[in-house]
């Protein structure tokens, strides 16, 4: 079932031209889902979490994780 959600949100972000979180919320549109219903489906799928975080980092939603990693000394 995550290899399914992960092809189709691919499929949608590349064919429509989208960002993997418009793709998101464009695939709870088409489906009436509220964007909650499909957080488990995302928290599950390592690749697509990646990629939102990546896309999350660019937009300076979040803080880069080497920093948040240097922070606390991890590195």
């Amino acid at each position: 079932m995550a290899k399914k959600f992960e092809t189709i949100i691919l499929k949608l972000q590349s064919s429509k031209k989208l960002s993997l979180f418009e793709a998101l919320i464009h695939y709870c549109e088409l489906n009436g889902l509220e964007p909650e219903a499909i957080a488990s489906s995302v928290r599950s799928n390592k690749k697509l979490k990646e990629r939102l975080y990546a896309e999350a980092e660019i937009l300076k939603m979040v803080a880069p994780i080497k920093r948040l990693l240097d922070e606390n000394n991890i590195l």
